[in-house]
C-alpha cells in the first residue's frame, strides 16, 4: 500500500514501526491533512513536527501518564456490550490504545496539532447566531 492510499483508506494508527521517516513523507501527510474541511472555512490550526529524540521522549512520558488516569475511568462508564463481535472490537481498541501510550516516545517522527482558542460564535447586531438552533428545535418539535 503507497503513503496516499493508506493517508486516505485508515482511520486510526495506534501500532507502527520504528523505521526512519522521510520528510517527504511527513510533508505528504501535512499536505493531506490539510484537505479536511474545517468549520468557517478558517483552517485554525498549526503542524508542530518533532523529530529530537528526548522532546519526542518527553511527549510520550505526558501521554503515557495522561493514558494511566483517562483508561480507568473510561473502563468504569464502558457499558457491557449485547453482541460479542462488538465487545471484542472494544477491548481490540483498548489494547491497540495501551500499545500506543506505551510506545508512543519511540516513534521516529511525532506530528502535533495545535489549535488555538478562538470563538467561531458568529453575531450581528441582533446577536449571536446559530443556524443549527431553529432546526434542531423542530426535530425536537416533531420527536414530542
Amino acid at each position: 500500500m503507497d503513503l496516499y492510499e493508506a493517508l486516505m483508506t485508515t482511520r486510526a494508527m495506534r501500532r507502527f514501526t520504528d523505521e526512519p521517516v522521510g520528510e517527504e513523507d511527513v510533508w505528504a501527510c501535512l499536505r493531506a491533512a490539510v484537505q479536511a474541511p474545517s468549520g468557517g472555512n478558517i483552517q485554525p490550526y498549526q503542524f508542530l513536527v518533532v523529530t529530537d529524540p528526548a522532546l519526542r521522549s518527553a511527549i510520550g512520558e505526558l501521554y503515557l501518564r495522561a493514558w494511566e488516569r483517562y483508561a480507568p475511568a473510561v473502563a468504569k462508564v464502558t457499558p457491557p456490550f449485547e453482541e460479542a463481535d462488538a465487545a471484542r472490537g472494544h477491548e481490540r481498541n483498548v489494547r491497540a490504545s495501551d500499545h500506543l501510550a506505551h510506545e508512543l516516545s519511540r516513534v521516529p517522527v511525532l506530528v502535533l496539532v495545535l489549535m488555538p482558542r478562538i470563538s467561531m460564535v458568529v453575531s450581528d447586531e441582533e446577536g449571536p447566531m446559530d443556524v443549527g438552533r431553529p432546526m434542531r428545535r423542530s426535530i425536537r418539535r416533531c420527536r414530542t
